[in-house]
């Protein structure tokens, strides 16, 4: 029971009432005061990577995830999501882990962690939500560290020894903090992706169907629509890309296809591609801003090209609805519930590719002429860690 009210202590800490909340175990050395001299806490003992583990696994029975995204090198996870059961609403939550080292009774100095969580509606939300969210991670958590090997220690005056640590990587290679797919338009040598997949890193490495590999810069980005504009440089050939269709033309019933690369380490570094149709011209809560569509996508496939019959691109592939979460909070399996962002807000971020679009009425293409015409324009995108920045 005293375990229970220490925990209790260490989580329930003070909230910023409103549309955001925020809460850290552990405050920095420069907002301490001559009262905190003395005072005991506790700390998370165990690698980031269970630490991580951990958290994304509340996250997966609490949230309707939209997106999720970790950045290794600085030690922060931001997702967005739909709150489960009684938790109502729209969040984004960044969760950033701080070594901190402090002494136990016996003067022993212990090294550590502690959680630093922010969180702001999105959307139409109540205003408690954000508060909400972060004590219902915060609980979670707690119940089930032993699953990970994680524990939680006292210790004596504890100090924040580096913000935004690195997490050591243990295989020894190169780190791939995300991955998806990308895509080139016309003869621009630019690739189109979400921002999810490349998330704040200026360089990535792109790989082509044929096995080519170099590397783009990141050159435009909106976190609000998620999605990246990456600049590279292919002296082998002349880029070709897809053309634009307007997304305000796009019609629901209207029949489309997806070329990406879905589940690529267990599936292949060849793209595939998938057939279904506009089911909605809007997604989640009415949003104007993406298509909801049939044809079947799967982890990897974000920032793929959604095309019309004619090949060209009328979207950006974005994501799906959890099945497992959603099923937990509401008791049913969502079917063929994926979304795309519409071309128009591309064009929005990046008007020169106006360039390449084309509105005219083009004859209908089957899906192996489309998947043979414009396969190689399909790249993998990989964000790798340990780059210069």
């Amino acid at each position: 029971m005293k375990h229970s009210i220490a925990i209790s202590s260490l989580i329930c800490m003070c909230f910023l009432v409103g549309c955001a909340a925020h809460y850290s175990s552990i405050k920095p050395d420069s907002q301490q005061t001559a009262s905190d001299n003395n005072r005991t806490t506790q700390i998370i003992v165990g690698s980031p990577q269970k630490i991580f583990s951990a958290l994304l696994d509340v996250i997966e029975e609490n949230f309707i995830t939209y997106s999720d995204h970790i950045n290794a090198d600085t030690g922060k996870l931001l997702f967005r999501g739909k709150g489960t059961g009684a938790l109502r609403g729209d969040v984004e939550v960044a969760i950033t882990l701080k070594q901190v080292i402090g002494t136990n009774e016996k003067g022993e100095i212990i090294d550590g962690y502690a959680l630093d969580m922010t969180s702001k509606s999105i959307g139409f939300n109540a205003s408690m939500f954000p508060q909400y969210a972060i004590d219902n991670i915060n609980e979670a958590f707690v119940k089930i560290l032993r699953e990970y090997d994680l524990s939680l220690v006292n210790v004596h005056n504890p100090k924040i020894e580096r913000l935004d640590r690195p997490i050591p990587d243990i295989s020894g290679r190169k780190r791939v903090s995300s991955q998806g797919t990308g895509f080139t338009l016309g003869r621009l040598p630019l690739i189109v992706t979400n921002y999810h997949v490349v998330g704040e890193e200026k360089e990535v490495e792109i790989a082509f169907p044929d096995g080519h590999i170099t590397t783009g810069n990141v050159i435009k980005r909106d976190k609000n629509n998620d999605l990246a504009i990456i600049s590279f440089e292919d002296t082998r050939q002349e880029p070709i890309g897809f053309q634009v269709f307007p997304s305000h033309k796009v019609n629901s019933g209207q029949e489309i296809y997806v070329i990406g690369y879905p589940l690529e380490a267990v599936l292949g570094e060849q793209p595939g591609i998938t057939k279904g149709i506009i089911s909605s011209t809007v997604g989640i809560n009415n949003d104007s801003r993406h298509f909801r569509m049939t044809a079947q996508i799967n982890p990897g496939n974000s920032g793929g090209p959604l095309l019309d019959a004619q090949g060209r691109m009328i979207g950006i592939v974005s994501h799906t609805l959890h099945k497992i979460n959603f099923a937990k909070a509401t008791g049913n399996i969502p079917e063929g519930t994926n979304f795309a962002i519409k071309s128009a807000l591309l064009l929005s971020l990046y008007p020169d590719l106006e360039s390449t679009m084309n509105d005219k009425e083009l004859t209908s293409m089957l899906a192996d002429k489309i998947f043979s015409t414009y396969s190689k324009a399909v790249v993998v995108i990989r964000a790798i860690k340990g780059k210069e920045r």
